[in-house]
């Protein structure tokens, strides 16, 4: 069993709840003066009735409620405002601590009808008290809702600060991968599944329609890759624009201020000209609160200066009512602006960890965003480089074959056999893709074709591959980078420049060359201009690949530039340095410059 003696102890020990008790007991003592004595009963509950309020808010609430009924026994006359003090503090702090709407309603309602009960028990006079109590305790309330708001932007801040942003950015990219996916390569490996089906029954079947729905298919699957590139390229959306504030922070200063410029104008009418009964003046009270509740919630010394004049002017024209009066007023001031200060505070406390917070989402969430981009990017130049090259050469072995039919059977086979190859590769290569975002390995690590010792060999095989389609290819390798990181990207360098001969530039020659230079790598392929006009028209992807090779090449350091000689034909070519950070300048295109000297 819990100590009374104990519970007592504890209670004294808070001066502040002690201070405020000694307050409204004195507060009661001195407007009872002049009443029969036994009223004086209720300054020991009253006491104890606030001293008990902050622990047990519903038993020192009910105490105050014996202390009103004891003043009603004792004869005490309505208008009296001995308990208005206790009970300002015990509504509010009902208000702040108890969250039970119909409790707070029901202690008001008796607060009132016990005023009420000191006279005749009219209507007029419970309407009145139950107003005037009523806000009290609804200032509690609204200073528990911005407390209970303060307090859950701290738990969200708290949260925040105890979240680790590299998990969150990856749930966010398993997320995206598990997305694209779907999206990207699903699409994109039924294209050319339907590709290889096609090629491997026109290799059974003569059919010429067989052939011709390779090339239909090559070239919806090419512009369907343009379009998938197009969106996994493009920016990031704009932050969406924050409303303005200002007008409806603007139309409540110019209510306020209308309310201040009223209150003082009745004020001053009613010094000219007092009321004879003191009710009539109830509506100025209400400017009272409302200016009251401005100047505490949003400080300033202008506002607090007028609201000091306007105090001023109220206890003057409350001394014609006399100590009642007085009393009465000094409530309607100090009420609000005791509640409107600690609902400032717990504002200011919200507004902050809301700011930190939202500070940290956007850190966040633009980390994140910025990984996912990067994340769509690298699928996009993986894309790329897989069906581009394999969806390429497909439509053009199919267009040789059909050209074929008819004149030569057997090299009309050899490209059909050659479609087929090109898809299995490419299907090969997209399923690897899927491996790929399942391990989290994006990138030239993930995907090396070409590890180090194994690139020379890589580069022979992709250039059989590319005579076999009809293009002239010369390789002249004096030296190839080793580094792992390095093997991948040229290995794609060079597959993307052979494609776009192949594809932009049919029947010339084609070298490929690769040299040590300083402390890198300079690695060039070029052509002679066309000897015949291209028979690719699925689209192309619309540049996408040279700017994929300069992302892939720009992140080991690198720079790619492409040029036009004044001969014809073209030339791309990329600086890849041992170390990173060397010729870091971005991917430049020069349509006129002229060619280097020889290497």
């Amino acid at each position: 069993m819990a100590n009374p003696r104990g519970a007592v102890l504890r209670l004294l020990a808070d001066r502040e709840v002690v201070a405020i008790a000694g307050f409204c007991t004195i507060w009661a003592v001195v407007f009872l003066v002049g009443v029969p004595s036994r009223a004086f009963l209720a300054a020991p509950l009253v006491f104890l009735g606030v001293l008990v309020l902050r622990r047990h808010p519903r038993t020192g609430a009910s105490v105050l409620l014996l202390a009103s009924l004891v003043t009603v026994w004792a004869g005490v006359p309505h208008g009296r405002v001995d308990l208005v003090a206790a009970f300002a503090f015990a509504l509010f702090t009902l208000g702040r601590m108890v969250s039970s709407l119909l409790t707070g309603a029901l202690i008001t309602f008796g607060y009132a009808a016990s005023s009420a009960a000191r006279g005749a028990f009219e209507v007029g006079d419970l309407v009145v008290s139950s107003s005037v109590f009523g806000a009290m305790w609804v200032f509690g309330v609204v200073v528990r809702r911005r407390a209970l708001s303060a307090r859950a932007a701290i738990a969200e801040l708290d949260r925040l600060t105890g979240e680790d942003p590299d998990d969150f950015t990856a749930v966010r990219l398993a997320e995206e991968r598990a997305r694209l996916a779907n999206d990207a390569l699903v699409g994109l490996r039924g294209a050319v599944a339907d590709m290889l089906e096609s090629a491997r029954r026109a290799r059974r079947d003569p059919d010429p329609r067989l052939v011709a729905q390779i090339q239909t298919r090559g070239a919806q699957a090419v512009a369907d890759l343009r379009e998938l590139l197009e969106l996994l390229r493009e920016p990031p959306p704009e932050p969406p624009m924050t409303a303005d504030p200002l007008p409806s922070a603007r139309s409540a200063e110019v209510i306020a201020a209308a309310v201040l410029g009223l209150s003082v104008v009745g004020t001053i009418a009613g010094l000219v000209h007092p009321p004879e009964n003191p009710e009539l003046l109830l509506p100025l009270t209400v400017g009272y609160v409302i200016s009251s509740w401005r100047a505490a919630t949003h400080p300033s010394r202008g506002r607090w200066a007028l609201l000091g004049g306007l105090a001023v002017l109220a206890m003057l024209l409350a001394a014609h009512f006399g100590s009642a009066g007085l009393g009465f007023v000094f409530v309607a001031f100090a009420t609000p602006v005791l509640a409107g200060m600690a609902w400032g505070e717990r504002e200011r406390i919200e507004a902050e960890a809301t700011r930190l917070g939202e500070a940290m989402l956007l850190s966040r969430d633009t980390r994140a965003e910025a990984a996912v981009r990067a994340e769509r990017l690298r699928l996009a130049r993986e894309l790329h480089d897989v069906t581009s090259h394999a969806v390429g050469v497909m439509v053009l072995q199919a267009g040789a074959a059909q050209t074929l039919r008819g004149r030569s059977e057997e090299r009309s086979a050899v490209a059909l056999e050659q479609v087929c190859a090109a898809g299995e590769d490419a299907l090969a290569e997209i399923d690897q893709l899927f491996d790929v975002l399942d391990t989290r390995e994006f990138g030239a690590g993930g995907r090396a074709h070409a590890g180090p010792g194994e690139l020379q060999g890589a580069l022979e095989e992709l250039a059989r591959r590319m005579r076999d389609a009809g293009l002239e290819v010369d390789l002249r390798l004096t030296a190839l980078p080793a580094e792992a990181s390095l093997t991948s990207t040229v290995h794609r360098l060079v597959q993307e420049g052979l494609t776009n001969v192949v594809r932009h530039s049919p029947g010339a020659q084609a070298v490929v060359e690769s040299v040590e230079i300083g402390s890198g790598w300079l690695v060039r392929i070029s052509n002679d201009a066309a000897r015949s006009r291209s028979s690719y028209d699925a689209g192309g992807s619309g540049g996408f690949g040279l700017t994929g090779l300069a992302e892939r090449v720009a992140a080991c350091g690198g720079t790619v530039e492409t040029r036009r000689p004044a001969g014809g034909g073209f030339v791309l070519e990329a600086r890849l340095p041992r170390a990173e950070g060397q010729w870091a300048t971005p991917y430049s295109r020069s349509p006129a410059s002229p060619r280097p000297g020889t290497m």
